[in-house]
């Protein structure tokens, strides 16, 4: 199954169709794509026309707020591979909910904008984007306090380096106020 979904993501990139493909989507995956980030491609000219003439736009790809500020729809992704539109955040943490935006994809491209606008307005799409800050916000947190594991553990072999010296040199009751002092605050406070 991992093969599979890797061979898939060599192939699609950040398409969204592969979304579509699982039914549950492992965490790796889920970390994988807000990495990423949406499938956003520009085509240049024009995107593919339906049977009706009609194609997706590029500037659905921003919204213009009623303060006139312009800003990225960063949970919209265009599949290439079938022409449709998907909720990145929506298929990531909302997969019972909205299905055309999650598991099938949008392609309606009449009634794209106000579509899009219902979507984006919606509680489950709302929930989706708070769960997708929540768990971007996450990575440097995490990132962070590997460092700091990573710095506690270097600091811990040096002060044990230290110790073993100590231990050789004979001074043995000061290597047992080290440990004292390290198992009761977790750092070593030298005593004068």
């Amino acid at each position: 199954m991992i093969k599979l979904i890797d061979s898939k993501l060599n192939e699609l990139g950040n398409d969204p169709a592969i979304l579509s493909q699982n039914e549950n989507i492992d965490p790796g995956l889920v970390s994988y794509f807000l990495k990423i980030g949406a499938a956003q491609p520009l085509s240049g000219k024009q995107f593919p026309k339906d049977h009706n003439g009609r194609s997706f736009h590029e500037s659905w790809y921003w919204q213009t707020r009623s303060t006139g500020e312009v800003s990225q729809r960063k949970w919209l992704s265009y599949s290439i591979k079938n022409h449709k539109i998907y909720c990145l955040y929506c298929a990531l943490f909302a997969r019972n909910n909205k299905q055309n935006w999650t598991k099938y994809g949008f392609s309606n491209w009449n009634k794209g904008t106000i579509s899009i606008i219902i979507h984006e307005t919606s509680e489950a799409h709302i929930m989706a984007l708070i769960k997708a800050a929540y768990r971007q916000a996450e990575y440097p947190l995490i990132q962070s306090m590997k460092e700091s594991g990573i710095t506690n553990i270097a600091f811990n072999k040096e002060i044990f380096g230290r110790s073993q010296g100590y231990q050789q040199q004979g001074n043995f009751p000061r290597f047992r106020e080290m440990e004292y002092c390290l198992g009761k605050k977790g750092t070593f406070n030298q005593k004068s």
